[in-house]
């Protein structure tokens, strides 16, 4: 017989994505009727592997899944109460869907479209309420603005009018002046009034 060796002994395989364990062996001790007693035997991967995925697989727990890709022909049917999809589902030009009632979908799809089809004429309405509004007070604004254009203008002609109207200075001579027939003439001390 050859010479005992521990499985703590053994050295442990690195498994990569590109490892290949098809043709590698699981080391089992198979247990026979008499409990006691004990074969070691070896099982190769690839063909356990093909038997289990050959099972009628029934999973009482939920199994999260990050991607399923199947093959074409090698995976005809799952039947399960609820799948739930977080993405999307990418249904191929020449596969057939059955079980699938397109109809309800289009109706509640529609169903849908009509009530933000409804919220759109909605909103629609608003703003054009809110543009009514807006035109009304434009138009109040813009009523106002000739209403201050007008008013600059007169006060413009008023300025114009000051301007002509005013009165020149007295003459810089020492004397004191006082206007009189529209004129400036020198203030006497004898002041005369006619009555």
């Amino acid at each position: 017989m050859a010479d005992a060796i521990k499985i703590s002994e053994l050295t442990t395989l690195q498994i990569t994505p590109t490892t290949n364990l098809a043709d590698d062996f699981f080391v089992v001790n198979e247990v026979t009727a008499n409990a006691s007693e004990a074969v070691t035997k070896k099982l190769q991967i690839g063909e356990y592997l093909n038997w289990i995925l050959g099972q009628d697989l029934t999973f009482s727990q939920q199994i999260d899944f990050d991607k399923i890709k199947v093959k074409e022909g090698e995976f005809d049917d799952i039947t399960t109460d609820e799948i739930y999809i977080g993405d999307q589902i990418i249904i191929g030009p020449n596969a057939t869907v059955i079980g699938l009632d397109i109809a309800d979908i289009i109706s509640d799809s529609v169903d849908g479209l009509g009530a933000i089809v409804a919220d759109l004429e909605d909103s629609v309405a608003v703003l054009q309420d809110s543009v009514a509004v807006l035109q009304d007070s434009v138009s109040a604004m813009q009523a106002e603005l000739i209403g201050l254009r007008d008013s600059v203008s007169t006060l413009q002609d008023s300025i114009v009018s000051l301007k002509t109207d005013k009165l020149d200075d007295a003459p810089s001579d020492g004397e004191m002046y006082v206007r009189k027939d529209g004129a400036w003439i020198v203030l006497t001390n004898n002041l005369s009034y006619d009555s």
